[in-house]
């Protein structure tokens, strides 16, 4: 082992008992993902529960991606990332979330996601879906699972007229798999419906 390998792993480990959650994020990735030491788990893991309003979804996203790439297949705390998703009113921490949710349980990220469509429209403010960070909401998910949340995110912020949400819904619409399908024509059917002549106009929140 080179003198430069062994410095960066006493480095990460003392960055490990860091007061900052990126710092340990990072630390604990390294000697992970570079040393496959799973003594660090729980340090990712810390960093799927940290309580800090404005960094959290964004650490625990990265965390989720990380335990996936080494493929774990421990505990995952789906509960406390599903609440937080109830809770936040962004849709960039929500896409932050929904990436997370993904990356530990697919099936709970879709089943997220419906969560989000059945709640009142001022979950998410008008402004934010017309923007990039609305825009964060579409996740870039891969393979079959990921391209039915993808879409049903995009039904979410097409119900607020997001045009790149819709481009998208109209991509799924021709999809090979016919539960993407189904519920990207389902969507543009809704979403197109409330602005077709003779029906009222989608109330505004």
């Amino acid at each position: 082992m080179s003198w430069f390998v062994q410095w960066r792993e006493r480095r990460a480990r003392r960055r490990l008992t860091s007061k900052d959650l990126f710092v340990r994020y990072e630390a604990a990735k390294w000697l992970l993902l570079r040393r496959g030491d799973a003594s660090v788990i729980a340090v990712l893991l810390e960093c799927l529960h940290e309580s800090d309003y404005v960094t959290w979804p964004l650490i625990c996203e990265f965390a989720a991606a990380t335990l996936s790439r080494y493929g774990y297949q421990g505990p995952r705390p789906i509960n406390g990332i599903t609440n937080r998703l109830r809770k936040t009113a962004s849709a960039s921490q929500a896409g932050h979330l929904l990436r997370a949710l993904s990356y530990l349980a697919p099936r709970d990220a879709l089943d997220a996601i419906e969560i989000v469509l059945n709640r009142d429209s001022t979950y998410f403010r008008v402004d934010d879906a017309n923007t990039a960070t609305g825009a964060a909401i579409l996740p870039t998910f891969t393979g079959t699972t990921g391209q039915y949340v993808r879409v049903l995110a995009a039904r979410l912020l097409g119900d607020f007229g997001n045009e790149s949400s819709v481009n998208t819904l109209r991509s799924a619409a021709v999809d090979a798999d016919s539960q993407v399908r189904a519920a990207a024509v389902s969507a543009l059917e809704t979403i197109q419906g409330r602005s077709a002549p003779g029906r009222p106009e989608a109330q505004q929140p």
